[in-house]
């Protein structure tokens, strides 16, 4: 979505949509970097991802508006499930930040113009996200463009 909107692909209502999801989610939903400027540090998290937790209802509903926006541009996405995404490096009531295990590729290929790391590739399935508890942790990443 935030490199649609860099290289000027969206329409007004859809940049209005991005903006209001936007401002929703910085309002709702916390910051891991706010918390640990360090969590996203490439050195010491190297491909570090923020995935929803199942539980984490508000936030995956407001994923379907962008996906929807993604579909229309003929951006490739899908939805990963895991009950280990990686080794968790942050952990809040909605998210977690993982740094992927090695044979985990999804999330660490750069893709240019997009935030390599925090996206995964594929096509069309709702994203929604998988709850981690100590029993049996699922979480749900994010999308990013088919390259």
């Amino acid at each position: 979505m935030n490199g649609l909107w860099a290289a000027g692909q969206l329409s007004a209502q859809e940049v209005r949509f991005r903006r209001v999801g936007n401002d929703w989610f910085s309002e709702n939903l916390t910051n891991p970097s706010h918390v640990d400027p360090r969590v996203y540090d490439r050195d010491l998290h190297p491909g570090a991802a923020s995935w929803f937790k199942a539980d984490a209802v508000s936030m995956i509903e407001r994923v379907e508006g962008y996906l929807a926006i993604l579909d229309t541009h003929g951006v490739a996405w899908e939805r990963l499930d895991s009950t280990t995404p990686g080794a968790i490096v942050y952990d809040d009531a909605e998210q977690v930040v993982v740094v992927p295990f090695g044979d985990n590729h999804l999330l660490r290929e750069p893709v240019s113009g997009y935030s390599a790391g925090r996206l995964c590739r594929g096509r069309n399935a709702a994203t929604t996200a998988a709850q981690a508890t100590s029993a049996a942790p699922t979480h749900t990443a994010g999308t990013r463009p088919s390259t």
